[in-house]
């Protein structure tokens, strides 16, 4: 039996039993311990008087038996207490009781801390929990744990028979539930970027200016975060064409609100109005400053392909879609630095398989998720409730054209379904999407609200 990987602290008294709970928690001096992982349990017993507080035991259970990971915490005392409150990681307080359950964001590393209050003594501690069985990842410098159900980052690996060869590599993608109280989501995926909170779709392939099939980490600018401005509503075209190499939108994306600038842009109709991206004060966000513009990659190619089979069509075949060869009447079948040299600068919109492949599937799984057609997605609201990228409102706009016609591009609505027959020339939710360059490493943070992922570009 081995337990080299437990950090055993206060090693008075301790011993071998033997348990059934999975993980391992340490918690500090003056408290009974129980740690488990596997079959193998170790505890450490020693009391603590803390004023009038006497912690006789306090055990945190971690259960990894389905996909709603939870910490159960049992604080005994002798003497009255006033209060019980537990924190994970970086997150806000929470008061409970003397048994409390919390949720745990993701397997891997964490840190949980426990308070009891009894008139003005406190007794707390802070401690540490790794979650068996973790796979890490190393994305951009960063080691982030791999989800196998719950909320976090997954990984996916494409088929061969459901994708082209040339896109089979693995990637790695944030999915989970995008709760409404926006400074706990338990998605760990947040980004300081261009000074505001960004999120990471994931880090995916594509296509290289040197037509190479490389990863990079793509994020997104969402709306609804707190003490954000939201980026607002934008027709993708004025002139119904469904053209993302001449659409109004790409060129605002990339024009004024790369330069931070402002100038013209279409709101609610095609007639050209005035958006200023350079105000503080305005109600517009800023935007990309000089530092963000140099951690994006213009290089990469936006692929442009789409589908007319709207209401077939998975998060899987979708992905191929978006990579193939049908576009409507010899449209561009990418967007690339050569064939629009004088306004690619890198900033797009998600994909549909972007929205697919943000599902952790609920009680039902990704994988019933991914076999089901993301248009049914509005009647199965376990595929689209616990999707971090659904809009809370409105339509929000794709990058992919649809391919059986002219007018119309795809759209992610509110009640969870991607819309095909939505026109270019009415306005939906936009969220900015760019990829970071392979020079950008992550170098600090963990990815919550509070403690956002730090980026730095490296020479």
């Amino acid at each position: 039996m081995k337990i080299d990987n437990y950090k055993l602290k206060n090693r008075k008294k301790a011993k071998i039993l033997i348990g059934s709970m999975a993980g391992i928690i340490t918690l500090g001096g003056g408290y009974i311990l129980s740690r488990s992982y596997g079959k193998y349990q170790v505890e450490q017993s020693f009391p603590i008087m803390e004023g009038q507080i006497k912690i006789r035991k306090i055990t945190v259970d971690l259960s990894l038996e389905s996909c709603d990971d939870t910490i159960l915490a049992t604080t005994e005392v002798t003497g009255a207490v006033d209060k019980y409150e537990y924190q994970i990681d970086s997150e806000s307080w929470k008061e409970g009781s003397a048994t409390q359950n919390f949720n745990v964001p993701s397997r891997g590393h964490h840190t949980v801390k426990v308070k009891v209050t009894a008139g003005s003594k406190t007794a707390e501690t802070s401690e540490e929990i790794d979650m068996p069985n973790s796979e890490t990842v190393k994305i951009y410098e960063k080691d982030i744990p791999v989800a196998t159900c719950g909320d976090g980052l997954y990984k996916v690996e494409h088929k061969e028979e459901d994708v082209d060869t040339n896109w089979q590599e693995t990637e790695y993608r944030f999915a989970g539930v995008n709760y409404t109280d926006a400074e706990t989501p338990y998605v760990h995926n947040y980004v300081n970027f261009n000074g505001e909170k960004w999120r990471i779709i994931g880090l995916v392939n594509v296509k290289t200016k040197d037509e190479k099939i490389e990863q990079r980490l793509k994020i997104v600018r969402t709306d609804g975060v707190k003490d954000q401005k939201d980026f607002g509503e934008y027709l993708w075209d004025n002139e119904d064409e469904n053209d993302w190499t001449t659409s109004k939108l790409k060129t605002m994306l990339n024009g004024i609100y790369y330069n931070s600038t402002n100038g013209n842009c279409y709101t609610t109709s095609s007639t050209a109005t005035q958006c200023d991206f350079n105000s503080e004060s305005g109600t517009l966000p800023k935007g990309l400053s000089q530092e963000a513009r140099q951690m994006v990659d213009d290089g990469v190619t936006w692929n442009l392909g789409g589908t007319a089979n709207y209401n077939t069509t998975t998060v899987t075949q979708y992905y191929n879609y978006e990579r193939g060869e049908t576009v409507y009447n010899d449209r561009p079948k990418e967007w690339t630095k050569t064939n629009d040299e004088a306004e690619h600068k890198g900033v797009g919109l998600i994909y549909p398989s972007d929205y697919g492949y943000a599902t952790n599937g609920g009680n039902k799984g990704r994988y019933f998720c991914f076999a089901e057609a993301l248009y049914n997605w509005d009647t199965e609201e376990e595929c689209s409730s616990n999707d971090w990228l659904k809009p809370s409102s409105s339509y929000l706009w794709t990058i992919t054209p649809y391919s059986g016609g002219s007018i119309y591009a795809f759209s992610v609505t509110s009640s969870g379904f991607v819309d095909n027959c939505y026109n270019v020339i009415y306005s939906a939710v936009v969220w900015p999407v760019v990829y970071l360059k392979s020079s950008v490493k992550i170098i600090d943070g963990d990815g919550t609200f509070q403690n956002p992922y730090i980026l730095s570009v490296q020479n």
